[in-house]
């Protein structure tokens, strides 16, 4: 027992002696300041990785040719066309010929109001030296109203005539017989005879024309128009006009050309009451110029006697073709009559009443 504490006892001296230097050691160290040194600074990096490459390399040709056997059933077809190779011709032109045998056309028909049409038409000519056609037709119609009732009838016929030297010669004719009642007046309980209210028209008329619509040598083109009309009403009221149309133009070159014609009217009426005439002339003088490819220009005037009242019209056009859209602008400033008549003034109102006067309409 006295040998273990004794020695205990010196272990116990040497531990406490070891802590006693490690306090001071402590101790000492904190009195130092730290420091840190860097050398170099570091940069992390991967190294570069090899990449595996790929070179095409065209597969190897086949020349084997393979073995196709094709089975077909019989078909048992017996071709009556055997096929041949285009070959293009030359492009004949033909005349335009009408049909040398006469034809009809027939229309019948009947519409609400009590409205029967009958209609007829026949042609005849060869087309070549001669053609015309003659047509023939009635109308009717009765409403509701008392008197309300309206007719016409007629037959018209033309004839052309075709020449050597590109004219042709054209004649017409015909008769129109037109019949209606000033119906719609009030009260009703107004005794009014049919014979008072009945209106009837009877018109007949001629006309001639020459043309040739190709210009000939001289490069002259003309269209002369010859129309005259007989009118008459069941009031005494008659009317005779005859009117004319007659241009010329003469082509100077391919780009311009020069017009000179005369038109109008010579007219007459009687009436029961009444009687007068109205007379029109004009003479339109103007040239046409063909400035660009695109643009063309038509300027003149036009020298009016309305009734020996002396007006100087304008007579100005000018077109202008747009290529890219293939439009064409219009302007101009142009003056004209319009001929007046009592033909005219009944067809467009058939109930107006004998004129005192009739005078042309100007209009610019």
């Amino acid at each position: 027992m006295k040998s273990n504490y004794g020695m205990f006892r010196r272990g116990g001296l040497m531990t406490m002696g070891l802590a006693c230097l490690s306090l001071l050691t402590t101790a000492q160290d904190t009195d130092k300041k730290k420091t840190i040194d860097i050398t170099s600074s570091f940069k992390p990096s991967l190294l570069n990785q090899q990449k595996i490459g790929f070179t095409a390399s065209a597969a190897g040709g086949d020349t084997a040719r393979p073995s196709l056997n094709y089975q077909l059933p019989t078909q048992n077809l017996v071709l009556r066309f055997a096929p041949s190779p285009l070959r293009p011709l030359a492009f004949q032109q033909e005349e335009a010929n009408l049909p040398t045998d006469p034809s009809v056309f027939l229309k019948l028909g009947y519409g609400n109001f009590s409205s029967p049409l009958v209609q007829a038409l026949a042609s005849f000519g060869d087309g070549k030296k001669m053609n015309g056609n003659v047509e023939a037709g009635y109308r009717a119609s009765k409403g509701k109203i008392d008197f309300q009732e309206w007719q016409q009838y007629g037959a018209k016929g033309n004839l052309w005539l075709h020449m050597k030297n590109n004219s042709a010669l054209h004649f017409s004719g015909g008769y129109t017989g037109t019949g209606t009642y000033r119906y719609g007046f009030a009260p009703k309980t107004v005794p009014v005879g049919g014979d008072s209210l009945r209106v009837r028209y009877n018109l007949a008329e001629l006309g001639a024309a020459l043309a040739n619509p190709v210009a000939g040598p001289a490069g002259i083109t003309y269209d002369a128009r010859l129309k005259g009309h007989f009118f008459s009403d069941n009031a005494q009221g008659q009317e005779t006009a005859l009117q004319f149309d007659m241009p010329l133009t003469k082509k100077i070159s391919d780009q311009a050309s020069f017009g000179l014609g005369i038109k109008g009217m010579v007219s007459s009426f009687s009436g029961a009451d009444t009687s007068f005439s109205n007379n029109l002339f004009t003479i339109p003088v103007g040239a046409t110029v063909k400035l660009k490819e695109n643009m063309l220009l038509r300027a003149g005037i036009i020298p009016s006697w309305n009734n020996a009242d002396f007006r100087l019209l304008p007579d100005i056009d000018f077109e202008y073709l747009l290529k890219d859209n293939n439009m064409v602008v219009q302007a101009g400033f142009k003056g004209y009559f319009d001929e007046q008549t009592f033909r005219g003034l009944a067809t467009t109102n058939p109930w107006i009443r004998q004129p005192n006067s009739i005078t042309n309409t100007q209009n610019t």
